[in-house]
């Protein structure tokens, strides 16, 4: 199967140059990366809900009626079934990637994944798509303008290609509580809750998340041992088994941080907020 020189936009894929970034150099082309490549649903198949007759209000009413642990879940065959991307568009995406001399690391189903290992070179000729490295306000990143391009024939087929461009877009929300008489803030400056107190405000049921396992997703931050024992120790409530998974990442050419900001502050807080509420 070959793919023709022709190509369209992929919608919603253009990205601009951050504000104060200029081009400084450009990446090895004969440099090594991976790119995750996400396809549409399976055309065709109709999802559980709608194959039980339920429409969107219908099936928020009745989730509204049940508790959490009275739901029944999609198994993850049920969702790669159901939800997940078609072997006809997984096939027509692999073949495009061995034309470019891009090879298949990991397929994923039910998440309509396909992760792409290969050059910087061969990615930019596949997606048509040059590549540079940009120094901005906030450090170094490996950059691109414009939208990614992909085949006729794979149009609507792949929906997003992530990874090609490496600047962070995640960013903390956490807000720190300045000292009175700062100004920053009018009302309720002296005040705050803990997430027991906020669970018995709001009527939240009893339980205690025995046998309940929580992921909880960050990209730049940490946590120290002793500030959850002190934490949760002042509240009465021991301190949760925690298991640190490291997921495997190109490491990134970001090089600064905001000034003034903790790495551990908001990871410590998610810890101690979900902690807390299960406990209640």
């Amino acid at each position: 199967m070959r793919f023709g020189n022709s190509s369209v936009p992929i919608p919603g894929s253009a990205r601009m140059i951050r504000r104060g970034a200029r081009i400084v150099g450009y990446p090895r082309a004969n440099a090594v990366i991976e790119v995750t490549v996400v396809l549409r649903p399976r055309s065709g198949e109709v999802g559980l809900a709608a194959a039980r007759g339920y429409r969107l209000p219908q099936l928020a009413a009745t989730l509204g009626r049940q508790l959490p642990r009275e739901r029944r879940h999609l198994t993850r065959a049920e969702l790669a079934a159901n939800f997940g991307a078609s072997h006809e568009d997984l096939a027509l995406v692999e073949a495009f990637a061995h034309q470019h001399g891009l090879s298949v690391a990991s397929t994923n189903v039910g998440a309509r994944t396909i992760k792409l290992r290969g050059t910087i070179n061969a990615f930019s000729t596949a997606f048509q798509m040059p590549l540079a490295i940009y120094r901005s306000p906030q450090g170094l990143y490996r950059g691109r303008t414009g939208p990614v391009r992909v085949p006729p024939r794979l149009s609507g087929v792949i929906v997003a290609v992530l990874g090609l461009d490496n600047r962070p877009v995640a960013r903390p929300h956490m807000r720190l509580l300045r000292a009175q008489g700062a100004g920053r803030f009018r009302f309720g400056a002296g005040m705050a809750f803990t997430p027991i107190q906020l669970a018995q405000l709001y009527g939240f049921p009893p339980g205690d998340g025995q046998g309940q396992t929580i992921g909880i997703i960050e990209l730049d931050g940490g946590y120290t041992t002793t500030d959850l024992n002190t934490y949760f120790s002042g509240l009465g409530i021991p301190t949760p088994n925690i298991s640190v998974l490291i997921a495997p990442m190109e490491r990134s050419c970001w090089t600064s941080r905001s000034p003034g900001r903790s790495r551990h502050g908001p990871t410590s807080w998610s810890i101690s907020l979900l902690t807390q509420t299960l406990a209640f």
